[in-house]
């Protein structure tokens, strides 16, 4: 598997227990793991500046980063994890290099732009959302390597952003553990083993498990009530 596959895997897994609506559809998630291979200004701009950020981040913290590669969780090994680095034996780097703010001035102008939507402020401290893939990505990375803090680093040429994310073993039991099984059990599983997309390259055609399309019809139902009643 390719690194850029390995971080896809990574990071569209974690998205779908970052889904709170059950009205939502797996298949483009399933699609984007599988069949997509995305190339963009972002991805390509964050692999040129990820070793500059490395750096940038081991001269702040004073430590060396060891890069790592994909890590297997012990007891559910279709959930996988790649840190951008190993810091010491307990903690993980977590680098993004957004394209959306290479020419932002201070991490201030680029929240005022809206910018970075992943990032808010709590009494005047800027910090990760816990409702933004990020977080969710971050915690599963902790559980899957067995660490429990993670450096969460933005770095742009301009000005840097560094928070210290501790691992949330009570989040990650009630909030994704469960969503991320019955999502690869119900619908990546089924796409591997009986692959309906490669018959017609319709996304459309990609197998939706019942309870989903059930929730889906109903969310629709009670949609054009609230509209009829206007």
């Amino acid at each position: 598997m390719k690194e850029a596959d390995r971080h896809t895997l990574e990071r569209e897994t974690m998205q779908q227990a970052n889904s709170q609506r059950a009205q939502t559809s797996c298949k483009s998630t399933v699609y984007d793991i599988l069949y997509n291979n995305p190339t963009s200004k972002s991805l390509i701009y964050g692999k040129q500046t990820e070793e500059t950020a490395l750096k940038c981040l081991e001269l702040k913290i004073n430590c060396k980063i060891q890069k790592c590669g994909l890590f297997i969780d012990k007891f559910i090994p279709y959930l996988a994890a790649t840190p951008d680095g190993l810091i010491g034996s307990n903690s993980i780097a977590e680098i993004k290099c957004p394209y959306s703010v290479k020419d932002s001035d201070t991490l201030e102008q680029a929240l005022q732009e809206k910018k970075l939507p992943y990032i808010c402020e709590i009494n005047g401290v800027y910090q990760l959302k816990k409702d933004n893939l990020y977080y969710f990505q971050i915690q599963g990375q902790m559980h899957i390597t067995e660490r429990h803090k993670c450096y969460f680093f933005i770095y742009t040429p301009e000005w840097t952003h560094l928070e210290i994310i501790h691992y949330d073993n009570v989040f990650w039991s009630t909030t994704m553990k469960k969503k991320l099984k019955l999502f690869y059990e119900e619908c990546l599983l089924r796409e591997i083993i009986d692959p309906q997309y490669s018959k017609r390259l319709l996304k459309s055609d990609i197998y939706e498990p019942a309870h989903i399309r059930e929730y889906i019809e109903n969310y629709k139902k009670i949609k054009n009530n609230k509209l009829g009643n206007k």
